[in-house]
């Protein structure tokens, strides 16, 4: 972000703080609203918590701090990098995203371990990493490293699919 006096120009709502706070402050406000109004949200768990209880704080620490952004003295800074947007960038980030999801359901077909390698290694040659080789044994690596953890603290992830055998 920068320090000089924008007051002589106008900038675009985008590229300030207050246009980001809007944006990811109804991002959050719209997850609220998901979590609020799933059926599980409010079912009381075994020590007396309910389910939507950390979700529903968490989304609310991050519309308090959007909504600091929208209010506070550097509402109308410029943020530099938001200048350097593109629509290669958008279109980036949007296949990623769906990316996401695609990993998600694979998990429930191929396994945890065969639909990491694959999110994993495919993200990672698209991100840059050349050759394929690395990017695969780098994929390989944090998959299993992550399975690891998730065993370690006993979280259990299915590593083959669930019509082999395998769960979660």
């Amino acid at each position: 972000m920068t320090d000089r006096n924008q007051s002589d120009r106008e900038l675009p709502l985008y590229r300030t703080n207050r246009g980001v706070g809007l944006l990811v402050g109804g991002i959050f406000v719209l997850l609220l609203l998901y979590i609020m109004l799933g059926a599980d949200s409010f079912r009381v768990l075994r020590d007396g918590f309910y389910l939507g209880t950390f979700p529903m704080i968490g989304a609310g620490a991050c519309i308090i701090c959007s909504a600091v952004m929208v209010f506070d003295r550097f509402r109308n800074r410029e943020i530099e990098e938001l200048g350097d947007l593109t629509g290669k960038g958008l279109v980036f980030v949007t296949a990623s995203v769906a990316a996401g999801f695609i990993f998600i359901q694979l998990i429930h077909y191929i396994g945890f371990g065969a639909a990491g390698v694959v999110y994993l290694s495919t993200m990672l040659f698209v991100s840059g990493v050349r050759p394929v080789r690395n990017a695969l044994m780098f994929a390989v690596g944090m998959t299993f490293g992550v399975y690891a953890l998730f065993t370690i603290v006993g979280v259990p992830l299915a590593l083959v699919p669930e019509w082999a055998g395998g769960g979660g």
